[in-house]
């Protein structure tokens, strides 16, 4: 008897087999196409979380084959050891080993500075090339050239995002991730052989071109992070008749995301706030002047002065430290706030400040009557967040009655944090410990109905009532 649920038709049962084998192919090609251009994607948002940790350290080593012993050329060349870099924001120092000799350098924007052995100097690019001589036009090029090249410099996170564009498929092996590079992007590795030298223009194509190059890379991932990658080059080239191996594999290996900090020397610190055109109260020689009259003090730096009729005294490393006095209270005592002396406009003004379990404070700009600092001007909250997860317009970073903070960048009390208030047109930036918490945010459109925004006025620091030190104001008109 035949049964419809148990004896199907073979022309069924073979239509069956087919619509089987076809739904297991695309099952397996669209398992396999996503899981490749996923892992691209995931070695891509670990680079980028790591660049959003905001600091980092890092230590690149770089291995060759050893050359013959009878080969010509500089067979006694010293080899190069590790380099060690720390990146903090905008600011970047870098250690790199050479035999028994290092190179030191630190770039915080567009300033850089190299250790010799008078200490820490910057170097600037010049404008025209006033060197005469044949001598002078060659150093002339090399320090443009080191000038160039460091205030160009790329971190790891930089340099990773631009090396994974090279790679083509990528394969996962527990926390690695490797695959071979392009032909394009193997070549591009060994590009510096076949670059002209000095300024005559010459051909590239005048110069031994590499042969055979091949590339593979490795990146290592770990709890969304990157903390390490590789590359492995290969290829020849022939110098003079002689033929010479391009292989090298470099490997970079980072470290303590969201943890790294750089002690910048104060030497280097000096020349910054001297040389940028940036005002300071302490230029790291010389305390502030201390003038007194009536109920206010006056300090007086580095062109720059600040008022308060509070308790801030100066400390011998330069810093400005508040312990307010007995019966001192609450924020509403505007006096004792510590007073920019002059008006700004447009500015940028950065400082460091730290406070104990509970502290609060906070900058206020473009106050345009003392007598109220809160009513009259604009305060970004300073205040201790760390650890806490939902903020808003009264935490850190925020912009009391008028935005919350992007993000949370409080150090733990205790620590030194490191803030900068861009003031331009009307729209207000800050950066804390490296990380924006606030981007051009637009005041007259965001501000409370009625509160004005004057076109100038003074910068001040709070005294809320409890101990809190700061150190390294620098201002700087726009």
């Amino acid at each position: 008897m035949y049964d419809p649920l148990i004896d199907e038709p073979i022309e069924h049962k073979k239509s069956m087999k087919i619509n089987l084998l076809v739904t297991v192919m695309i099952l397996i090609v669209g398992s396999f196409i996503p899981a490749q251009a996923g892992t691209k994607e995931d070695v891509k948002s670990a680079i980028k979380k790591l660049a959003e940790k905001g600091n980092y350290s890092w230590t690149s080593t770089s291995k060759r084959p050893e050359r013959p012993e009878n080969a010509e050329g500089d067979n006694n060349r010293v080899r190069s050891g590790p380099t060690e870099g720390k990146t903090v924001g905008d600011m970047i120092f870098v250690k790199s080993n050479r035999g028994e000799r290092s190179f030191e350098f630190l770039t915080k924007g567009e300033k850089v500075a190299i250790k010799g052995e008078d200490g820490w100097s910057l170097i600037e690019p010049r404008q025209s090339n006033d060197a005469t001589g044949t001598d002078d036009q060659a150093r002339e090029r090399r320090r443009r050239g080191l000038s160039s090249y460091l205030r160009n410099y790329k971190t790891p996170s930089v340099r990773a995002e631009e090396f994974l564009a090279k790679v083509g498929d990528l394969k996962k092996d527990g926390d690695a991730y490797s695959g071979e590079l392009t032909e394009e992007g193997a070549k591009s590795l060994v590009s510096f052989w076949s670059r002209p030298r000095g300024d005559d223009g010459g051909d590239a194509t005048e110069r031994p071109q590499p042969t055979g190059v091949k590339a593979s890379a490795k990146f290592w991932v770990k709890d969304g992070f990157l903390t390490k990658y590789e590359s492995v080059v290969a290829g020849k080239i022939i110098i003079n008749g002689n033929e010479r191996d391009l292989g090298r594999t470099t490997t970079v290996e980072i470290k303590d995301a969201g943890s790294t900090k750089i002690d910048v020397p104060d030497d280097f610190k000096n020349k910054l706030s001297t040389e940028d055109g940036c005002a300071s109260i302490f230029n790291g020689k010389d305390e502030p002047k201390v003038k007194k009259e009536g109920t206010w003090t006056t300090f007086t730096g580095n062109g720059m002065s600040v008022k308060t009729e509070g308790n801030w005294q100066v400390q011998k490393d330069g810093s400005l430290y508040l312990e307010p006095r007995p019966g001192e209270k609450g924020w509403t005592r505007y006096g004792s706030y510590l007073w920019l002396t002059e008006d700004y406009e447009d500015f940028v003004f950065s400082f460091e400040y730290q406070h104990g379990k509970g502290g609060n404070s906070g900058l206020y700009f473009r106050i345009y009557d003392e007598s109220d600092a809160t009513a009259h001007g604009f305060e970004v909250q300073i205040l201790d967040c760390y650890g806490k997860k939902k903020l808003g317009q009264h935490d850190l970073g925020g912009v009391i009655q008028t935005a919350g903070p992007l993000t949370n960048a409080s150090k733990p009390a205790g620590e030194w944090n490191l803030m900068q208030l861009t003031m331009s047109e009307g729209k207000v930036s800050v950066v804390l410990n490296g990380k924006k918490v606030q981007d051009n945010l637009d005041l007259e459109a965001k501000k409370p109905k009625g509160k004005k925004l004057a076109g100038a006025g003074k910068i001040a620091i709070q005294d809320h009532g409890l101990k809190f030190s700061v150190r390294n104001l620098r201002v700087k008109k726009l």
